[in-house]
């Protein structure tokens, strides 16, 4: 499904059951897998999104990157494809960023079932592991093991057992005990 206002040009392609919604943009031969979701005001540009990945509202994916399987990338996360950028565009080439990708090669990676907290920035030349978490707000300037999470601080850490029981509690009732 795409939403009506949403942009997605000619030279992406969209998977089945792929929801892209309200004033998305896909472009420049991104190529988007199955039963993902695109939130509103997201921009995904020449970059490769495994299936079944939440893409939330806000989100930059440049030229360049390649989001795995089953990924959580939170509102307002900024991937970055140029540690050096300026106004002038010498030295730049997104035609050579794409030919470069067509032999395998990413600016970043982000492996099946990690997850992005909101608002974190993951700069150039990394590689996020297989179910590793980033924190919200966090300014990732170097891999992440995978099954590990890296904080705020820029720590890489364990992810703690009790991250199941962690999420909601913000929501949770002291008198019955139970989730809104």
């Amino acid at each position: 499904m795409i939403h009506p206002l949403a942009c997605v040009s000619e030279d992406s392609e969209v998977g089945e059951g792929t929801k892209v919604w309200q004033y998305a943009n896909v472009c420049r031969k991104a190529s988007l897998g199955s039963n993902i979701s695109v939130g509103p005001y997201t921009n995904l540009d020449m970059c490769i999104v495994g299936d079944d990945t939440v893409i939330s509202m806000w989100t930059s994916i440049p030229p360049g990157w390649e989001v795995g399987k089953g990924c959580f990338v939170g509102p307002s996360v900024i991937l970055v494809n140029d540690m050096y950028p300026e106004a002038s565009k010498d030295g730049f080439s997104v035609d050579d960023i794409y030919k470069s990708m067509e032999y395998g090669a990413r600016i970043g990676i982000i492996e099946d079932g990690a997850v992005i907290g909101a608002q974190a920035t993951l700069m150039a030349g990394i590689t996020i592991g297989r179910g590793a978490m980033v924190s919200a707000g966090a300014i990732v300037t170097t891999n992440v093991p995978p099954g590990k999470m890296y904080t705020r601080g820029g720590e890489i850490v364990d992810i703690p057992d009790n991250r199941k029981d962690r999420r909601m509690r913000w929501a949770r009732s002291a008198d019955y005990g139970v989730y809104y």
